[in-house]
């Protein structure tokens, strides 16, 4: 292995690949070897600019093109935009407008998974979440329902839990008022109840979207976290929908937590069962059918003599 100080060493370059003396084999990082003289030129970082705003290419497959690090384009674009002053921020089309009215099913899921799920910042313009790897189809639909296509999904590892996670992030003041109007701030736990801004005929679709983004299905039993005004206002539509009894709301870490063992099956079947076609998170959707069938399984073999 070549040691640091190959630096020192006379460097040339033949086919964009670096190397020292004539041995590429001794070098397993070029790109460290690269020369500290080596100049990126005025045209070069114009093109990075190009590419990075016109062409949307990340700084990983700008780098791979020049033979850089993303770090390099990165830091060196960032110093061009200070000298220059222009703005390298990414202007994606998408439907900024989309939550202003809440006047489809969709529409009423995607406020719930939000409120559920969400980040906003009304300082900074942006909203993000974030799920587990497992989750990113459900990213993908959230994508087509804004018109986010060229919107790309992010993966980074988490940092405590050291597992795989995918983000999405959107940045316009229009798409933040849009959330706002309905509650969803920057501490979007303490906004009143969704009834004064979600259509009557749409509560199902918006508590499935909170239940998606918030809530647990067992085969024994059915949970939800929020704030408590808003685990009882969920309590409220679920006793008036799906016949199931009061319950006390827990509290528990700083969380409330509205918890159903009986009737919770009313509860899974009006929630993803009722319209083949809403949508849904998949994975609570598989696990309210295997929480139904568990019930009927455990009330059939009760009827078995046996």
């Amino acid at each position: 292995m070549v040691d640091k100080k190959a630096k020192k060493y006379v460097i040339n370059q033949s086919n964009n690949q670096y190397f020292v003396g004539n041995n590429t084999s001794e070098i397993t990082n070029w790109r460290y070897y690269m020369p500290a003289k080596y100049n990126i030129t005025n045209e070069e970082i114009q093109e990075f600019y190009r590419l990075r705003v016109q062409k949307k290419m990340s700084y990983t497959a700008i780098g791979k093109k020049f033979n850089i690090s993303a770090q390099t384009v990165q830091r060196r674009l960032e110093d061009f935009i200070k000298d220059s002053k222009v703005n390298l921020s990414i202007n994606y089309n998408y439907d900024k407008y989309y939550f202003y009215d809440i006047n489809t099913p969709e529409k009423a899921y995607w406020l719930g998974f939000i409120t559920a799920d969400g980040y906003v910042n009304q300082d900074k313009s942006f909203f993000h979440f974030h799920l587990g790897q497992k989750d990113v189809e459900h990213l993908e639909k959230f994508k087509q329902a804004i018109s986010a296509i060229d919107i790309p999904i992010k993966q980074t590892i988490h940092a405590i839990t050291g597992k795989c996670i995918v983000s999405f992030t959107v940045n316009g003041k229009e798409f933040i008022n849009g959330l706002n109007k309905h509650g969803i701030t920057n501490r979007k736990s303490m906004h009143e109840e969704p009834s004064s801004f979600v259509p009557i005929e749409f509560y199902r679709d918006y508590i499935r979207g909170l239940w998606d983004g918030d809530g647990y299905i067992s085969k024994k039993r059915i949970g939800f976290c929020s704030s408590y005004n808003m685990c009882a206002w969920v309590q409220k539509q679920l006793m008036l929908n799906c016949a199931v009894p009061y319950t006390k709301i827990g509290f528990d870490s700083n969380i409330y937590r509205l918890t159903i063992t009986k009737g919770k099956n009313n509860v899974l079947k009006w929630l993803y069962y009722s319209n083949s076609k809403s949508i849904s998170l998949y994975r609570k959707y598989k696990d309210a059918k295997i929480s139904i069938l568990h019930e009927v399984n455990q009330k059939q073999k009760a009827l078995l003599p046996f």
